[in-house]
Parts: C-alpha cells; structure tokens; sequence
C-alpha cells in the first residue's frame, strides 16, 4: 500500500452511507490491508446511549 508520502503523520478517515451501504465491510477489510503493511489502526464506535439528555 503507497503511503503517499505521509509516513509518520497521523490520520483520520470517517465512513458514511445509508445502511446497507457496506461501511463495515470496507472499514475491516481496509483496516485490515493497513494493519498487514505497518499502519496503527484504532477503531471506535458510537454508542447510543450517549445521545441521552437524562
């Protein structure tokens, strides 16, 4: 994978669709690809809980 020129920078990538649109099979498999080539790759989540005003 061609890092572009941006060997020790950090990134941040944020994935959107409409559901069904395949986000989670394109993250893991590019989290993945990253990960084989030396990339630190963090992952998170929203938790819905959070949205709560009470």
């Amino acid at each position: 994978m061609d890092t572009g020129g941006t060997v020790g920078l950090r990134q941040a990538v944020f994935v959107g669709a409409e559901a069904g649109g395949g986000k989670t099979r394109f993250v893991a498999e590019a989290a993945l690809a990253l990960h084989e080539n030396g990339a630190a790759v963090l992952a998170g989540a929203m938790a819905l809980a959070l949205l709560s005003p009470h």
